[in-house]
């Protein structure tokens, strides 16, 4: 599991993590990996079709925490997830289906699986500012708490614009040769995620 998480300046931070709210099973300290305080922790080794939680603190004085549910077993003969998109412009109405998706969580936790988005996540993607006010804006708290507890797998749209703040904010290990398509595994299901900017002609990689 990537976990993210972007600072307004300059702190140390710690990530801690494990099945119970103890945070038992391990923990490391971050240091940012770009000019903006942008941080990432792997959690890795993961029993699957497990809950976790974990707890970031930064300066050793404020602490976030979310959790997570890890990846389906090899023999899971079904699934559930949850898929829409196009949130740009509307970060009231995002933060509505957000607590939607909550609800749904609450009621079936096994159903806290991952959402696919499927583009236009904001208006103008090449704009950090878009991406502060629109996705990201802690305002929001319902859509704060959704990225915080369930694992988020987003599509490159057109309003991405050239993508670079795209592949910064969602920077999977599937993405090729600099480019956002990628394609993964889940229980029964094989998902293929398109980049409609990449060149899909005969001989193309």
């Amino acid at each position: 599991m990537l976990i993210l998480w972007q600072l307004k300046s300059s702190h140390s931070a710690t990530i801690s993590w494990g099945k119970t709210q103890n945070y038992e099973e391990g923990g490391k300290s971050i240091s940012g990996f770009e000019n903006d305080y942008q941080m990432k922790a792997l959690i890795s080794n993961l029993t699957p079709n497990s809950q976790y939680f974990y707890r970031v603190s930064i300066d050793g004085v404020a602490v976030y925490s979310g959790s997570f549910r890890s990846g389906a077993a090899e023999d899971t003969d079904k699934i559930k997830f949850y898929m829409y998109g196009d949130t740009r412009s509307h970060p009231n109405n995002h933060d509505k289906v957000a607590k939607a998706l909550l609800d749904e969580v609450a009621k079936d936790p096994n159903s806290n699986t991952f959402v696919i988005s499927t583009g236009d996540l904001v208006s103008y993607g090449n704009l950090e500012s878009k991406w502060d006010s629109e996705f990201f804006d802690y305002h929001y708290s319902y859509t704060s708490k959704m990225l915080a507890n369930i694992p988020y797998l987003a599509t490159l749209g057109n309003h991405e614009g050239s993508g670079k703040l795209f592949g910064k904010y969602f920077p999977y290990s599937m993405f090729k040769t600099n480019r956002y398509y990628y394609s993964f595994d889940y229980g029964p299901a094989h998902f293929s995620v398109i980049d409609q900017f990449t060149d899909y002609s005969p001989g193309s990689e």
